[in-house]
């Protein structure tokens, strides 16, 4: 036996490829936990939802609000990645099943 496939049997895993799905796994719940934090703190630091802090800030034409801003884009991201992290997680648990 190869010294990999005694590590993962060591681990209680059959094949590289179940060893891989579950390393998927971890490191999209990190992400997935990360970006929910960053949604959250911004949620938490303006009271309001993205939609209304996007809103907010349309409203207010020709006024300048530097870090409303670049929260802003920094939330929007943060929704972005979440959204793509949770849909990939999703579609893997889905081809798992299958």
């Amino acid at each position: 036996m190869k010294i990999r496939e005694s590590i993962l049997a060591e681990e209680g895993y059959l094949s590289e490829k179940e060893f891989t799905r579950d390393v998927f796994k971890l490191h999209a719940l990190a992400k997935i936990e990360k970006y929910q934090a960053e949604c959250d703190f911004f949620q938490n630091k303006y009271n309001m939802d993205l939609k209304a802090l996007e809103e907010q800030l349309h409203k207010r034409k020709g006024k300048e609000e530097i870090e409303k801003e670049q929260d802003l884009e920094d939330w929007e991201f943060a929704a972005q990645a979440l959204g793509w992290w949770q849909n990939h997680i999703e579609e893997a648990r889905i081809a798992q099943n299958h």
